[in-house]
């Protein structure tokens, strides 16, 4: 199902981006409000913090940003910054909005694309679509399932490249979801992202293979 909407509906977000520094050589968040809500200056402090320093982050996500968004304006919030490494969280958004699965690892494959053309040498971490909500109750968990696993499949044509499940993350040892929500399901309270820098900073820096400085 084709979707239409407004390409530059983000456009003072960008434009606050681009009041800030340029940070060039550092690992680049790219995607959608997970990395909105965490916050340009918090994500910063709270991965450097886990890493003992080693992940030096640029926070660039906006709002619900679908890919199509994200290559939109792949010039001014990704080129300029010329990052050592990306982290990537794309996919839900154009899910919700109509595509189908396949189109929307077909959009995911652009953006990887392009990265690769700037750079072909730079690793890059793909998170999966993780389930924050009653995963099987959620209409849109076929097409979830099927792009998380056209992600994992087809993620090794390109050259470091690497797929990231944070599923676990939310989820207590019997399986449930653990309280680490705000009202609307989908998005973290402040102490969880907290913790989800304790948990997700050593798997970049794995998958990322950097060292310290």
């Amino acid at each position: 199902m084709a979707f239409y909407l407004t390409l530059n509906r983000y456009e003072q977000t960008i434009l606050e981006y681009e009041q800030r520094p340029v940070e060039a050589g550092r690992v680049l968040l790219y995607g959608s409000s997970f990395f909105t809500n965490w916050g340009y200056d918090r994500s910063r402090d709270q991965l450097a913090a886990a890493s003992g320093g080693v992940l030096q982050v640029v926070n660039h996500g906006f709002g619900g940003a679908t890919v199509d968004e994200l290559l939109y304006y792949y010039d001014r919030m990704v080129r300029p910054c010329a990052p050592a490494a990306a982290v990537l969280r794309p996919g839900l958004n154009d899910l919700a909005r109509g595509l189908s699965a396949e189109e929307v690892w077909f959009q995911t494959q652009r953006l990887l694309a392009w990265l690769k053309t700037d750079d072909p040498a730079i690793p890059v971490v793909v998170l999966s679509i993780f389930d924050t909500k009653c995963f099987a109750d959620d209409p849109l968990a076929p097409a979830i399932s099927l792009y998380n696993r056209l992600l994992a499949e087809g993620a090794g044509q390109f050259s470091h490249v690497s797929v990231l499940d944070l599923s676990p993350f939310f989820h207590s040892a019997d399986g449930s979801l653990r309280d680490v929500f705000v009202e609307d399901g989908l998005h973290l309270t402040d102490a969880a992202y907290e913790e989800m820098a304790a948990y997700l900073a050593p798997k970049l820096v794995s998958l990322l293979d950097l060292s310290p400085q």
